[in-house]
């Protein structure tokens, strides 16, 4: 079965201000899902034909610009898997996913390190800033959307020929993956990719 997507002013709940919510609406497997995009209108600025927010609203058109967006990620789900349709749950997870693919994943470590400080130790924190320090000059900038399982592998191979112990190495994982774990409790990846890369363990 075809999974479908679409745009709707979601009518069953408004604010004291007379706002109903925008959402996008997933069907597949004959099951359907409302995911909300934290923008609403009041009716009479909503077009259920052409599904656009009017210029009657302040914000339409930056509005219209992110419900573009939204549908445009949504659509490109639905043609990938276009021949085995996701299911909602997935669906969730995976637009999750491509919306993060452009965040810069150091100014996420550290922003995410600021907030460690108050509960991890200091020598820690220093360990962090200090591997990503080390990754940086092998890759100065480094976006969600590039962090595969290939690059854990290519990262590895790089420290090989640079000279570094397995051990130096593999600690260098052990970070790496842990920093990964913090981007999927923030929803910026759906799954740490060290799933498939073992960590060895050294004595």
């Amino acid at each position: 079965m075809k999974a479908t997507i679409k745009i709707i002013l979601r009518k069953n709940y408004q604010t004291k201000e007379g706002k109903q919510s925008v959402c996008l609406i997933y069907t597949s497997y004959r099951r359907t899902t409302f995911i909300g995009l934290n923008i609403s209108v009041k009716p009479e600025h909503w077009c259920e034909d052409r599904r656009i927010i009017l210029a009657g609203e302040k914000y339409h058109l930056q509005y219209n610009k992110i419900l573009n967006e939204k549908y445009d990620k949504a659509k490109e789900i639905i043609f990938d898997y276009y021949t085995t349709p996701l299911s909602t749950k997935a669906f969730v997870a995976e637009l999750k996913n491509r919306e993060h693919r452009n965040i810069d994943f150091y100014a996420f470590v550290e922003n995410e390190l600021e907030y460690l400080k108050i509960s991890k130790a200091k020598r820690t924190i220093e360990n962090y800033c200090s591997f990503i320090n080390k990754m940086k000059e092998w890759k100065p900038s480094l976006l969600f959307s590039e962090i595969t399982l290939k690059y854990i592998q290519r990262f590895h191979k790089y420290e090989i020929s640079c000279g570094n112990q397995l051990s130096t190495i593999y600690k260098k994982h052990a970070n790496f993956k842990f920093l990964l774990g913090l981007a999927v409790d923030k929803g910026c990846l759906v799954k740490n990719l060290y799933d498939k890369f073992k960590i060895r363990k050294f004595a």
